[in-house]
């Protein structure tokens, strides 16, 4: 393993939490959460409109 592969791939032990989330794929990580949040919200309204109530 080359040294820049080393230190594209950083130990996440020795990093703050705040460190943590810059150190890989924070774009890709915030779609993903994006795109569940849609998903749920537009379940859960699918369940109202559907009249079988809100979810637990």
């Amino acid at each position: 393993m080359a040294a820049s592969e080393r230190r594209r791939h950083a130990r996440l032990d020795n990093l703050s939490l705040r460190d943590q989330l810059g150190v890989d794929r924070l774009g890709r990580r915030l779609v993903q959460m994006m795109l569940g949040l849609t998903g749920f919200g537009l379940s859960l309204a699918m369940l109202l409109r559907s009249g079988l109530g809100g979810a637990p």
